[in-house]
């Protein structure tokens, strides 16, 4: 009997948030909140950045177990519907990010992170 080794969508979340942390600074502050509460519509994570002279951002990310090239688009349009400030960045992650995907998401100015470690904030 095969096992599936297919990560769950939360475990696809927990290893972006923690490819995120890891990419920084020590001194850097970062918050993961899952599933914010409070908006009707909201992303699958949160991730809160403060760099040591108090500068700010929010990671607003929208995780998927599969992307598409012909995905891009809708996924785009979803995440930076969630985005709510100047500092807010539109993020895509997922399992993983297949290179034409991951060109398809910066030809679209979104960022991105997979479980497999492949990133661009």
């Amino acid at each position: 009997m095969a096992v599936d080794d297919t990560p769950t969508v939360a475990e696809v979340e927990r290893r972006v948030a923690t490819t995120v942390r890891q990419s920084l600074p020590a001194s850097w502050q970062v918050t993961e909140t899952f599933e914010p509460k409070g908006r009707s519509q909201r992303p699958d994570l949160e991730i809160e950045i403060e760099a040591p002279d108090g500068r700010r951002t929010r990671l607003v990310v929208e995780v998927k177990q599969v992307v598409d090239r012909r995905d891009v688009a809708r996924i785009g349009d979803l995440v930076r519907s969630m985005t709510t400030g100047p500092t807010d960045i539109p993020v895509v992650g997922a399992r993983y990010l297949s290179q034409s995907v991951r060109e398809a998401l910066t030809e679209g100015g979104l960022s991105y992170v997979d479980a497999t470690g492949n990133m661009r904030i």
